[in-house]
């Protein structure tokens, strides 16, 4: 039976599995069957790893560690992913250990060097006129490249120990290794797979430092061109060269010509307006527009080269844009602010006799990645537009960073066009707020051309905020629970809680946060902040005093610690009949409720919505690292879950 399961395993992935196909698979694996063997999680990371599907390896490897805690090839992928997802303290943390077991083969020392390599780009960027001889992880990448390369003679260590030696300024040495490295693989060359990434790139990048421009431009052709699809491998390529071009060591119109030819998608995100309902009343973007504006966006898209794509599926434009993205082979990302059968009727099915909602169902049969926000199916409650279109900009803008690569905001708009929350006039003020560059339609404009008169403005249906039994608000959500919190005595419970009570008040008044709703238990506090920075400040803050402060010094004898989870998304406010006071309910409360229980004590923990929120904000005080799909308590279900920590 064994043997059996491996066999079908490797026919899925043989077949190229597709991307949801691979979450699917992994949604519906039996834990018990995968336990037989390693290698059939080492082979689903793999397939995960080229298409760049990261978040899902990092599940499937911790699955997999606590199977197989002591398999090296098991600590090596996770370390090898943990340091593509950016998070290379946690990779160099898991290597190190392997280091301590005696485990110094070129594979650790590598994923080691690459992990400080990443460490070193990471404070470039933050000091980017910091010369690169004092930066000390570029110092520790060199001797862990220097200790693999001297053991294995493997090609990919020694081009990145040229690559790093050139950046110092050490060319000598640099261009003697990339000779050498060339030299190695070209005279393998009749072992050499016709279509193998890593020796045509390897071959390109020496060449590049040797400046042969031609030439490492055919190599890194013809290595792109036989694994388009290996986008994780392109990555890494790509960010040794931008390495290299940041410290002026290749010229900008070569550095141009070789990024151009990676097949890394770029990240789109779009918002555009919805067919108009009425062409006689007040229009924006009315039907027989529709034609020219479907050619222009295929247009736009044909010049963008590969792509990935995130938006809503309204019908218009969203539709529009996702078929031509679709006809491309883009990878489609949708997320929706409610219920699918609640966006239907809202946002899609709204024109009698139109065939949007059949156009709609079949891009969700096609090969796409849904997300639906809430669980809202009816209209007693306000549908969150514009904390959606928030997410939407968060994700994209996360994922572009994961993949280094560009971030296109598309719109197809009317100028004229009403500002109003969740509409495509809103989100285009939002990104000219921060300064982005936006591909844009303008309908106003096409309309002046085909000699239309109209006056523009939000379509009302989708947009009006009246109606509503319960009002909903955009905030985040802080969470905080003691643990042991039973076990300490009477006199220690009032201690804690004056003290701790009274640095969180004197933490919120001389911030001067902007609070909502706030409460306390005798272990717990619950806050609403307006402001997703605030929130995560706060929340840091507070762990930062109760891990450091000296409880036995006022009498409280046992180990104090706390455990704190923020949450972003739309609550619902209600007057409180009990307590006179406004209250904040629904889902999105219980998600921090939640979250808070399983984070391990000390420590903060944050919602991929929280930590996409913090994308649009460009907060540079903590970050989110990703800590895997976490199963919450109470049937709530398996949620992406982040490490919030100061940057």
């Amino acid at each position: 039976m064994l043997s059996c399961f491996i066999i079908y395993n490797i026919f899925m992935l043989e077949n190229k599995t597709k991307i949801q196909q691979l979450h699917e698979r992994w949604l519906e694996h039996n834990k018990d069957l995968w336990a037989l063997d390693v290698n059939t999680y080492l082979a689903f990371v793999e397939e995960c790893i080229l298409k760049a599907e990261l978040l899902l390896a990092y599940d499937v490897l911790s699955e997999g560690i606590d199977l197989f805690p002591d398999h090296l090839q098991i600590k090596t992928s996770f370390a090898l992913v943990l340091n593509r997802m950016e998070m290379s303290e946690e990779a160099k943390s898991v290597l190190m250990d392997l280091l301590q077991e005696n485990h110094e083969d070129e594979v650790v020392l590598g994923i080691l060097a690459s992990a400080y390599k990443n460490l070193a780009r990471k404070k470039q960027a933050a000091s980017p006129f910091q010369s690169p001889v004092t930066n000390e992880h570029l110092g520790m990448s060199i001797e862990f490249y220097q200790k693999a390369y001297a053991q294995s003679k493997n090609t990919w260590h020694g081009i990145n120990l040229a690559t790093l030696q050139m950046i110092i300024g050490n060319e000598k040495v640099a261009t003697d290794i990339a000779k050498e490295v060339f030299r190695n693989l070209f005279n393998q060359a009749q072992d050499l797979v016709i279509n193998n990434y890593w020796d045509l790139a390897t071959l390109g990048e020496a060449l590049v430092i040797l400046q042969d421009y031609d030439e490492a431009i055919n190599y890194l052709k013809r290595a792109i061109e036989g694994n388009k699809k290996d986008i994780g491998s392109q990555v890494a390529t790509k960010k040794n060269l931008s390495l290299l071009f940041h410290y002026q060591k290749i010229p900008r119109d070569i550095y141009t010509q070789l990024t151009n030819l990676f097949s890394i998608p770029k990240i789109v995100v779009f918002s555009g307006h919805m067919i108009d309902k009425d062409e006689k009343a007040d229009c924006r973007f009315p039907k027989w527009l529709e034609s020219v504006v479907s050619d222009l966006i295929k247009k736009k898209l044909e010049l963008l080269g590969d792509i990935e794509t995130y938006s809503s599926a309204a019908c218009g434009a969203d539709i529009l844009f996702i078929e031509h993205a679709l006809q491309k082979g883009a990878k489609i990302n949708i997320i929706l602010p409610c219920a699918r059968e609640l966006f239907i009727k809202k946002s899609v099915n709204y024109l009698a006799g139109s065939n949007w909602e059949k156009r709609f169902y079949k891009i969700l049969d096609s090969d796409i990645n849904l997300i639906e926000l809430t669980s809202i199916t009816d209209d007693h409650l306000e549908i969150p537009y514009d904390f959606a279109n928030q997410l939407i900009f968060g994700l994209s803008k996360m994922h572009a960073r994961n993949l280094c690569t560009e971030l296109i905001p598309f719109v197809v708009y009317n100028k004229d066009s009403k500002e109003l929350d969740g509409g495509t006039a809103s989100v285009v003020s939002d990104w000219k707020k921060l300064k982005l560059d936006i591909e844009k339609i303008e309908l106003d404009k096409l309309l002046k051309e085909k000699n239309a008169s109209c006056d523009a403005k939000e379509a009302p249906l989708l947009h009006s905020r009246t109606g509503y039994r319960y009002a909903g608000h955009t905030v985040s959500l802080l969470y905080a629970d003691t643990v042991n919190y039973s076990k300490l005595s009477d006199y220690e419970m009032m201690r804690f809680g004056e003290i701790t009570l009274e640095f969180l008040n004197k933490t919120l008044k001389e911030n001067n946060y902007k609070v909502g709703e706030k409460n306390t238990w005798g272990d717990a506090f619950f806050i609403s902040f307006d402001d997703a920075c605030e929130a995560g400040c706060c929340a840091l803050t507070m762990m930062d005093f109760i891990n450091n402060f000296n409880w036995r010094n006022v009498g409280v004898n046992k180990n104090i610690k706390m455990r704190m989870a923020l949450h972003a998304g739309v609550v619902y406010s209600f007057k409180n009949p009990l307590t006179g006071q406004i209250t904040f309910n629904g889902i999105n409360v219980c998600r921090a409720a939640r979250m808070e229980s399983i984070t391990p004590p000390g420590r903060v923990f944050c919602s991929e919505e929280f930590a996409a929120f913090c994308e649009t904000l460009n907060i540079d005080k903590f970050s989110c690292s990703y800590v895997g799909q976490k199963l919450m308590p109470k049937h709530l279900g398996k949620y992406p879950t982040y490490l919030l920590r100061r940057t």
